[in-house]
Protein backbone atom coordinates (compact mmCIF):
# COMPACT_ATOMS: atom_id res chain seq x y z
CA UNK A 1 0.00 0.00 0.00
CA UNK A 2 0.90 3.65 0.12
CA UNK A 3 1.29 3.69 3.91
CA UNK A 4 4.44 3.05 5.90
CA UNK A 5 3.10 0.46 8.34
CA UNK A 6 4.47 0.28 11.89
CA UNK A 7 3.22 -2.89 13.59
CA UNK A 8 2.87 -3.67 17.25
CA UNK A 9 0.97 -6.51 18.80
CA UNK A 10 0.69 -7.55 22.39
CA UNK A 11 -1.41 -8.22 25.43
CA UNK A 12 -1.39 -4.71 26.89
CA UNK A 13 0.67 -5.40 30.00
CA UNK A 14 2.49 -2.56 31.79
CA UNK A 15 5.98 -3.73 30.79
CA UNK A 16 5.12 -3.32 27.10
CA UNK A 17 4.95 0.48 27.34
CA UNK A 18 2.19 0.93 24.77
CA UNK A 19 1.59 4.47 26.01
CA UNK A 20 4.93 5.43 24.41
CA UNK A 21 3.74 4.03 21.09
CA UNK A 22 0.55 6.11 21.29
CA UNK A 23 2.54 9.24 22.15
CA UNK A 24 5.08 8.54 19.37
CA UNK A 25 2.21 8.14 16.90
CA UNK A 26 0.88 11.52 17.97
CA UNK A 27 4.31 13.10 17.44
CA UNK A 28 4.52 11.55 13.98
CA UNK A 29 0.98 12.24 12.76
CA UNK A 30 2.17 15.03 10.48
CA UNK A 31 3.88 12.32 8.39
CA UNK A 32 0.80 11.29 6.47
CA UNK A 33 2.36 8.11 5.12
CA UNK A 34 3.02 6.59 8.56
CA UNK A 35 0.31 4.31 9.94
CA UNK A 36 0.47 2.48 13.24
CA UNK A 37 -1.34 -0.80 13.62
CA UNK A 38 -1.81 -1.98 17.20
CA UNK A 39 -3.10 -5.50 17.57
CA UNK A 40 -4.23 -7.00 20.83
CA UNK A 41 -6.11 -6.49 24.05
CA UNK A 42 -5.34 -6.94 27.70
CA UNK A 43 -5.20 -5.43 31.19
CA UNK A 44 -4.14 -1.91 30.14
CA UNK A 45 -6.31 -1.71 27.02
CA UNK A 46 -8.83 0.73 28.55
CA UNK A 47 -6.02 2.91 29.92
CA UNK A 48 -4.44 3.03 26.46
CA UNK A 49 -7.80 3.86 24.84
CA UNK A 50 -8.23 6.76 27.28
CA UNK A 51 -4.80 8.10 26.28
CA UNK A 52 -5.67 7.62 22.62
CA UNK A 53 -8.96 9.51 23.08
CA UNK A 54 -7.14 12.29 24.91
CA UNK A 55 -4.39 12.72 22.27
CA UNK A 56 -6.49 11.77 19.22
CA UNK A 57 -3.66 10.70 16.90
CA UNK A 58 -5.03 10.21 13.38
CA UNK A 59 -2.50 7.57 12.37
CA UNK A 60 -3.39 4.60 14.59
CA UNK A 61 -5.55 1.64 13.73
CA UNK A 62 -6.56 -0.70 16.56
CA UNK A 63 -7.33 -4.35 15.91
CA UNK A 64 -8.62 -6.28 18.92
CA UNK A 65 -7.01 -9.54 17.93
CA UNK A 66 -5.85 -11.58 14.97
CA UNK A 67 -5.88 -15.38 15.03
CA UNK A 68 -2.36 -16.63 15.59
CA UNK A 69 -2.21 -18.36 12.21
CA UNK A 70 -2.98 -15.03 10.48
CA UNK A 71 -0.36 -13.04 12.41
CA UNK A 72 2.45 -13.83 9.93
CA UNK A 73 0.48 -12.01 7.22
CA UNK A 74 0.29 -8.87 9.37
CA UNK A 75 4.00 -9.08 10.13
CA UNK A 76 4.81 -9.60 6.45
CA UNK A 77 2.81 -6.49 5.51
CA UNK A 78 4.62 -4.25 8.02
CA UNK A 79 7.55 -2.03 7.08
CA UNK A 80 8.89 -2.11 10.64
CA UNK A 81 7.90 -3.99 13.78
CA UNK A 82 8.02 -2.79 17.36
CA UNK A 83 9.52 -5.52 19.50
CA UNK A 84 9.74 -3.57 22.74
CA UNK A 85 9.64 -3.60 25.59
CA UNK A 86 9.33 0.17 25.88
CA UNK A 87 8.46 0.77 29.55
CA UNK A 88 11.19 1.15 32.14
CA UNK A 89 9.81 -1.24 34.76
CA UNK A 90 12.21 -3.90 36.01
CA UNK A 91 10.96 -6.92 34.06
CA UNK A 92 10.99 -4.92 30.82
CA UNK A 93 14.74 -4.52 31.24
CA UNK A 94 15.36 -8.22 31.90
CA UNK A 95 13.59 -9.92 29.00
CA UNK A 96 13.51 -9.99 25.23
CA UNK A 97 9.92 -9.83 24.03
CA UNK A 98 8.75 -13.05 22.40
CA UNK A 99 7.38 -11.10 19.45
CA UNK A 100 10.90 -9.87 18.70
CA UNK A 101 11.94 -13.43 17.85
CA UNK A 102 8.95 -13.78 15.54
CA UNK A 103 9.80 -10.52 13.79
CA UNK A 104 13.44 -11.38 13.16
CA UNK A 105 12.50 -14.91 12.08
CA UNK A 106 10.39 -13.26 9.36
CA UNK A 107 13.27 -10.98 8.38
CA UNK A 108 11.56 -7.76 9.49
CA UNK A 109 13.42 -4.72 10.83
CA UNK A 110 12.70 -4.28 14.53
CA UNK A 111 12.89 -1.54 17.11
CA UNK A 112 13.58 -2.74 20.62
CA UNK A 113 14.14 -1.10 23.98
CA UNK A 114 17.79 -0.50 24.83
CA UNK A 115 18.14 -2.89 27.77
CA UNK A 116 20.61 -5.52 28.98
CA UNK A 117 18.47 -8.43 27.74
CA UNK A 118 18.21 -7.09 24.18
CA UNK A 119 21.93 -6.30 24.19
CA UNK A 120 22.66 -10.01 24.72
CA UNK A 121 21.56 -10.67 21.12
CA UNK A 122 21.29 -7.36 19.35
CA UNK A 123 23.63 -4.59 18.32
CA UNK A 124 22.12 -1.16 17.75
CA UNK A 125 22.05 -0.21 14.10
CA UNK A 126 23.29 -3.61 12.96
CA UNK A 127 20.53 -6.15 13.61
CA UNK A 128 17.97 -4.04 15.48
CA UNK A 129 17.40 -0.40 16.19
CA UNK A 130 17.49 0.24 19.93
CA UNK A 131 15.83 3.16 21.61
CA UNK A 132 15.90 4.52 25.11
CA UNK A 133 13.19 2.91 27.19
CA UNK A 134 10.27 5.02 28.45
CA UNK A 135 11.07 7.71 25.89
CA UNK A 136 8.47 8.84 23.42
CA UNK A 137 11.03 10.99 21.63
CA UNK A 138 13.52 8.13 21.23
CA UNK A 139 10.84 5.82 19.86
CA UNK A 140 9.54 8.44 17.41
CA UNK A 141 13.10 9.19 16.25
CA UNK A 142 13.83 5.48 15.73
CA UNK A 143 10.68 5.06 13.65
CA UNK A 144 11.62 8.06 11.51
CA UNK A 145 15.18 6.84 11.11
CA UNK A 146 13.97 3.53 9.70
CA UNK A 147 11.27 5.19 7.60
CA UNK A 148 13.84 7.50 6.02
CA UNK A 149 16.58 4.91 5.50
CA UNK A 150 15.56 1.93 3.38
CA UNK A 151 19.13 0.50 3.22
CA UNK A 152 19.26 0.52 7.04
CA UNK A 153 15.88 -1.25 7.20
CA UNK A 154 17.14 -3.91 4.81
CA UNK A 155 20.42 -4.34 6.72
CA UNK A 156 18.65 -4.66 10.09
CA UNK A 157 16.17 -7.15 8.63
CA UNK A 158 18.92 -9.30 7.11
CA UNK A 159 21.23 -9.16 10.13
CA UNK A 160 18.33 -9.78 12.54
CA UNK A 161 17.43 -12.87 10.56
CA UNK A 162 21.04 -14.06 10.89
CA UNK A 163 20.76 -13.60 14.68
CA UNK A 164 17.68 -15.81 14.63
CA UNK A 165 19.27 -18.50 12.43
CA UNK A 166 22.52 -18.53 14.45
CA UNK A 167 21.08 -18.32 17.97
CA UNK A 168 17.34 -18.74 18.25
CA UNK A 169 16.04 -21.71 16.27
CA UNK A 170 14.26 -24.43 18.25
CA UNK A 171 17.02 -26.90 17.29
CA UNK A 172 19.77 -24.63 18.65
CA UNK A 173 17.89 -23.82 21.84
CA UNK A 174 17.02 -27.50 22.33
CA UNK A 175 20.67 -28.51 22.06
CA UNK A 176 21.64 -25.82 24.59
CA UNK A 177 19.00 -27.06 27.03
CA UNK A 178 20.14 -30.65 26.50
CA UNK A 179 23.75 -29.65 27.22
CA UNK A 180 22.78 -27.85 30.45
CA UNK A 181 20.64 -30.77 31.65
CA UNK A 182 23.39 -33.27 30.83
CA UNK A 183 25.92 -31.17 32.77
CA UNK A 184 23.57 -30.98 35.78
CA UNK A 185 22.79 -34.71 35.75
CA UNK A 186 26.46 -35.64 35.48
CA UNK A 187 27.56 -33.51 38.45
Amino acid sequence: GDKFKVLYYGTYHPLQGIEYIIEAAKRLESYEDIEFELVGKGPEYNKILRLYNELKPRNIRFIDWIPYEELPNEIANAHICLGGHFSDIGKAKRVIAGKTFQFIAMKKPVIVGDNPANRELFENGKNALMCEMASTDALAEAILELRNNEPLRAKIAEEGYKVFRNNCTPKLIGSQIKRVITELVNK
